[in-house]
C-alpha cells in the first residue's frame, strides 16, 4: 500500500510539472482530466448536503450534473490517452485510485439519506482489496481493468444520480435501491473477473520466470562447454570474480566470440600468448 501511494505521489508531482510546461502539456491532458474527477468528488457531497438542507432543486440539479460530468471524464480520459498514445502506468494507477474515491465519497454521502448505499461501498472495497492483495503478493503483476469492470461503471453512475433525485422525489428510493442491487451484482462479477485475470497473469509470470531460469542454465552449460574446448586448446580463461555473475558470462562470451572468429580464420593454432589477447586474472 505504501509503495502504491508513493508511486501516486511521485507521478502526481511529475504530472503537474509537465502539464504546466507547454512542451510536455499534451502528455498529461488525460491524467489531468482524471485528476479533475478527484476534485469534484469532494464538491458533489457539499452540493448535495446544501441542496438537501435548503430543499433547493437547483443545487441538487447542479450536484447531479457534476456527478454525470465525473462519469463522462471516466470515459474520456482513457479515450484521449489511447488516441494520443500517451497511456502510462501512472495513468492507470491514478484512474483506479480516483474511481474508488469518486464512487466511495459520493456513495458514503448518499448513505446518510439511504443506508442501502453502504452495500455499494462494500462492493467497491471488495474490488480494491482484491487487487491490493494480489499486488502486494506479486509485485510484478500488471493489474488492468476488465471489461465487466468498465461496464459496472454504468449502473454505478445511474445509482448515484438516482440517489440525488430520491432526496427530493419520494417515489425514487425504490428505483434507486433496485439500481444499487444491480450495481452490487456487477461489483461481485467484477471481483470474480479480477481474480480470474490476476490468477492467469500470475501463472504467466511464474512460467516466464521458470523459462528464464532454464535459459540461464542452458547458457551456463553452453559457456562451460566452450571453456572445455578452450582448455583442450591450452587456452586459459579467467574472469574477474569481482564482476557480477551476469557480467562474468558476458565477458566470457566476448572473449569466446573473438577466439572463435580467429579460429574460423585458421589463425588460432599459430597464436602466441600476446596474440591471443587473453588476460589471466586471478580468481
Amino acid at each position: 500500500m505504501k509503495e502504491y501511494l508513493n508511486q501516486l505521489k511521485d507521478g502526481t508531482k511529475l504530472m503537474f510539472k509537465e502539464f504546466f510546461n507547454k512542451d510536455t502539456r499534451k502528455k498529461q491532458k488525460a491524467n489531468m482530466l482524471t485528476f479533475s474527477r478527484l476534485i469534484i468528488s469532494f464538491i458533489i457531497p457539499t452540493l448535495m448536503i446544501m441542496g438537501a438542507i435548503t430543499t433547493s432543486p437547483i443545487i441538487l440539479g447542479i450536484a447531479v450534473g457534476t456527478t454525470a460530468f465525473g462519469g463522462i471524464t471516466d470515459i474520456l480520459d482513457g479515450a484521449i490517452a489511447r488516441k494520443n498514445e500517451i497511456c502510462s502506468e501512472y495513468g492507470k494507477l491514478l484512474d483506479q485510485f480516483v474511481d474508488k474515491i469518486f464512487n466511495g465519497v459520493i456513495a458514503l454521502s448518499l448513505s446518510l439519506f439511504n443506508p442501502v448505499f453502504l452495500a455499494m461501498i462494500f462492493g467497491e472495497g471488495l474490488i480494491a482489496g482484491t487487487n491490493l492483495l494480489y499486488k502486494k503478493k506479486y509485485k510484478d503483476l500488471n493489474i488492468t481493468s476488465t471489461l465487466i469492470g468498465k461496464v459496472k461503471q454504468v449502473p454505478l453512475c445511474i445509482s448515484l444520480v438516482l440517489g440525488f433525485l430520491s432526496i427530493i422525489i419520494p417515489s425514487f428510493p425504490n428505483i434507486t435501491n433496485g439500481a444499487i442491487l444491480i450495481t452490487v451484482l456487477f461489483q461481485i462479477a467484477t471481483t470474480s473477473s479480477y481474480i480470474i485475470q490476476n490468477s492467469k497473469e500470475k501463472e504467466q509470470l511464474r512460467t516466464k520466470k521458470i523459462q528464464d531460469y532454464i535459459n540461464e542454465l542452458e547458457k551456463e552449460e553452453n559457456d562451460k562447454e566452450k571453456v572445455k574446448v578452450l582448455e583442450k586448446n591450452n587456452i586459459e580463461v579467467n574472469i574477474d570474480t569481482k564482476l557480477s555473475r551476469k557480467e562474468q558470462y558476458a565477458r566470457l562470451r566476448d572473449i569466446l566470440n573473438n577466439i572463435i572468429s580467429l579460429k574460423n580464420n585458421s589463425q588460432i593454432n599459430n597464436l602466441d600468448e600476446n596474440e591471443k589477447g587473453i588476460q589471466k586474472i586471478k580468481k
